[in-house]
C-alpha cells in the first residue's frame, strides 16, 4: 500500500499538478520549487545577493513596461542601474492600497494593458483563474485584497504570484518531511453552501490530491461534514483558514471524537494569526506540527513558519523592511529594532508590480539566528490584524475574513474607500463605511443582502457613513472594533503571543 502511495504521489505531484496549473497560467511550478530548495543552502551573504539580482531586474521591467513606475522613479532620481544594495529602494516612496486601487491600470505591464477591459467586464469572481489561460492571448483576471485593514485594493493578476504561492507551499511541507503530491485537506474561504460542484470536488482531488472543504461561516454540521471526508479521503495535511482549523479542533475535542480522526502529519494555517493557544490547541488534537504562513491576497506568501517555530521571510521572492513607528530623526540605537509597518516588494515579475506595499501589519525583527539553520531572515512577532470572532445566537463562529469576503465582491468594493465592522451589546452589527462617490442605494443593498443570506434573521445590521475611518494609535486600521468591552478576544497589540498574522 505504501508503495501505491508513493507512486500515486508521484504522478500527482511531479506530472498532473504542474501541468493543469500550467494550463492556468500557472507556470514552472516545479522548477520555482527546486529553486528554493537550493536557495535554502546559501549563506546570508549569497541571499544578499540573490535578492539584489532578482530586484534589480523587477525594477528593470517596472521601469521599461510600467508607466506608473517609469514616472515615479524618475519623479525620485532613482536609478535602479546603479543600485549597489537592496537598502537603495527606500529612495523611492512607498505604495499604498488607494494608489493601487486609483492608479492600477497605469501599473500594469504594458505588454498586458489590452486584457484590462476583458477583465473588468468579467463576471468570474474576484481572482478565479481563465480556463485554458496558458493558450489565450489575454490572462489577466481582476482581483481585489482581502481588506483586513479596511481598505481593500483592486489589481489584476496573470497566475504568475498563485504559481510562487505553490512552490512556497511545496517547500514548507518539504521542510516537513513531505513531498509533493501528498494528500491535503484544503479549507477554503468559502462556505459550505459555496463549495463547487461535486465533479470539480472530485477532479481536484484526482489531480491535485486536494479536499475542499468549508472554512467560512462554519456550524457543528459543518465539521461533523469534514470529519467524514477526512476519514473517508485519509489526507497527508491540513491546510487553511486559521479560524476553520482551530474550530474544528474544538468541535472535536468537545465531542470527544479526536480519536475518529485519521493520522495528519502537518497542520499549516494562514488567512488569520495563530495565537499560541489555538498553536497548542491543534498540536493537542491533531497530534502533529503546525506551521503558518504569513499571506496577503495582493502579494501572495511572504513568509512561512518552520520546524523550529520561527517566522522565516521568504527572502529570495520577497524584499521585506520594517519601518520603525518612531521618526526617523531619533538617535536611541534601541530603537533600530522596535516594531514597525511591514512593507514588502514581490523579486518575480508581474502584470501588475508592488514596489515598496504598505501592508498594514506591525511587525519586528527577531535579533538571533533561527536554530533550523536556515538564514533567510525571520519576523519575531506579527503585532498587527488579531483574529476576532463575531458570536452569532444560532452558535456560529464568524471570523473577519467573512466580512473580507462580503466587502471584497465586485460591485461592491469599487464604491467603497475604507470599512470597519463594530460589533455592538446585544449581537447588533454596524457597518462604518467611507463611500466613494459611485456608492448608492443599490451598493448598500448588495451588502446588506449578502450578510442577511449568512447571518441569523435576527442580526440587526446598520449603516454609518463618515468621511474617515480613524485609526489605532499604531497606526492600524482595525477591521473589527467592539463597542463594548469582551465582544472581542483582543486587539492589535494584546499581548498575546502569535505566531503569525
Amino acid at each position: 500500500m505504501s508503495l501505491l502511495r508513493n507512486l500515486d504521489e508521484f504522478v500527482v505531484g511531479q506530472i498532473t499538478f504542474p501541468l493543469t496549473n500550467h494550463l492556468m497560467n500557472r507556470r514552472s511550478v516545479m522548477r520555482k520549487y527546486r529553486a528554493l530548495l537550493r536557495s535554502d543552502g546559501l549563506s546570508g551573504d549569497q541571499l544578499n545577493a540573490l535578492q539584489l539580482a532578482n530586484l534589480q531586474r523587477v525594477l528593470a521591467s517596472a521601469d521599461r513596461y510600467s508607466p506608473f513606475y517609469t514616472r515615479r522613479f524618475r519623479e525620485a532620481g532613482f536609478d535602479h542601474r546603479q543600485m549597489r544594495s537592496v537598502d537603495e529602494i527606500k529612495q523611492l516612496p512607498d505604495l499604498t492600497r488607494e494608489v493601487v486601487t486609483e492608479h492600477r491600470r497605469e501599473i500594469v505591464d504594458t505588454r498586458q494593458q489590452g486584457a484590462i477591459d476583458g477583465a473588468e467586464r468579467s463576471r468570474r469572481p474576484p481572482g478565479q483563474p481563465i480556463p485554458w489561460a496558458r493558450f489565450r492571448k489575454h490572462r489577466l483576471v481582476r482581483d481585489a485584497s482581502s481588506g483586513s485593514t479596511g481598505s481593500p485594493a483592486i489589481f489584476y493578476e496573470d497566475g504568475s504570484s498563485t504559481a510562487m504561492n505553490w512552490a512556497h507551499e511545496l517547500r514548507l511541507k518539504q521542510w516537513f518531511g513531505i513531498n509533493p503530491g501528498a494528500g491535503e485537506a484544503r479549507f477554503a474561504r468559502v462556505a459550505s453552501e459555496y463549495l463547487p460542484k461535486d465533479l470539480v470536488l472530485a477532479a481536484r482531488w484526482r489531480l491535485w490530491h486536494h479536499l475542499i472543504l468549508p472554512g467560512n461561516n462554519l456550524s457543528d454540521a459543518d465539521h461533523a461534514m469534514s470529519l467524514r471526508k477526512l476519514v473517508e479521503h485519509r489526507p497527508r495535511v491540513f491546510f487553511g483558514v486559521t479560524s476553520a482549523l482551530t474550530g474544528l479542533a474544538r468541535y472535536l475535542e468537545r465531542e470527544n471524537l479526536v480519536s475518529q480522526l485519521p493520522p495528519v502529519e502537518l497542520v499549516v494555517t494562514w488567512a488569520g494569526p495563530l495565537h499560541e493557544q489555538e498553536r497548542q490547541l491543534l498540536q493537542r488534537v491533531f497530534s502533529a506540527p503546525v506551521s503558518n504562513i504569513y499571506s496577503s491576497r495582493e502579494l501572495g506568501h511572504i513568509a512561512c513558519v518552520c520546524p523550529a517555530g520561527r517566522l522565516h521571510i521568504n527572502e529570495e521572492s520577497y524584499l521585506v523592511e520594517i519601518e520603525s513607528l518612531r521618526p526617523a530623526s531619533s538617535s536611541d540605537q534601541a530603537t533600530q529594532n522596535l516594531p514597525g509597518e511591514v512593507i514588502v516588494t514581490p523579486l518575480f515579475e508581474l502584470p501588475m508590480p508592488f514596489i515598496r506595499y504598505r501592508t498594514g501589519d506591525i511587525g519586528q525583527w527577531a535579533t538571533a539566528e533561527c536554530p533550523c539553520g536556515r538564514k533567510q531572515r525571520v519576523i519575531e512577532s506579527l503585532l498587527g490584524r488579531s483574529g476576532e470572532l463575531f458570536h452569532t445566537e444560532d452558535g456560529r463562529l464568524i471570523a473577519p475574513n467573512f466580512w473580507c469576503h462580503a466587502f471584497m465582491r465586485q460591485g461592491i468594493c469599487d464604491d467603497l474607500a475604507e470599512f470597519q465592522v463594530v460589533l455592538r451589546s446585544g449581537g447588533a452589527i454596524r457597518f462604518r463605511i467611507v463611500p466613494r462617490p459611485s456608492y448608492s442605494s443599490q451598493t448598500e443593498k448588495s451588502i446588506r443582502d449578502f450578510v442577511r443570506k449568512n447571518l441569523p434573521p435576527r442580526t440587526k445590521i446598520d449603516f454609518e457613513y463618515v468621511s474617515r475611518i480613524e485609526p489605532h494609535p499604531s497606526g492600524k486600521y482595525q477591521m473589527v472594533v467592539a463597542e463594548a468591552p469582551g465582544l472581542l478576544r483582543g486587539t492589535p497589540f494584546d499581548s498575546t503571543p502569535m505566531v503569525s498574522s
